[in-house]
């Protein structure tokens, strides 16, 4: 499933961080250590992985062999309309007021999309989720743009 529990995923996280910690280790001969480092690595990473949606939804997505690569352009009009839309209107912001709209318009869309996105997994409509999936890089995208805003 796409959707995921986060106080329990947390939960399970900092429990399985304290056995794994390398900390825990460091008495122990170099390659335990290396063994908990690498493990630790790799629960951090499927700890992040699960807790943004963007990645989570790749993530399954390439289980199943779907594959993705840079956004490119997006293939549907409207969608393409959106995009540029979005970036006229950044590039027309003047304030802390405006950008603070168009911030507040783009979680939206990321909210929308997310919830789409669970409901495409939760039908195993792999391909509204890849789909999805790509609109959600370009929103995200759109997010970090935001985020780098200067006057």
């Amino acid at each position: 499933t796409f959707d995921v529990d986060f106080p329990t995923l947390r939960r399970n996280f900092l429990k399985l961080q304290q056995q794994v910690h390398p900390d825990n280790f460091s008495q122990s001969d170099a390659k335990e250590k290396k063994i908990a480092e690498v493990q630790s690595t790799w629960l951090n990473t499927a700890y992040h992985t699960l807790r943004n949606p963007l990645l989570r939804a790749k993530y399954m997505l390439e289980l199943r062999g779907y594959k993705f690569g840079e956004a490119g352009t997006p293939q549907d009009p409207e969608f393409l309309g959106e995009v540029l839309q979005f970036h006229e209107d950044l590039d027309e912001v003047t304030d802390e007021q405006g950008l603070s709209e168009l911030k507040a318009t783009n979680d939206a869309r990321i909210k929308g999309v997310v919830t789409e996105l669970s409901q495409a997994f939760a039908q195993n409509n792999l391909e509204m989720a890849k789909n999805l999936t790509d609109r959600l890089q370009f929103w995200y995208s759109a997010q970090e743009a935001v985020n780098n805003w200067q006057p």
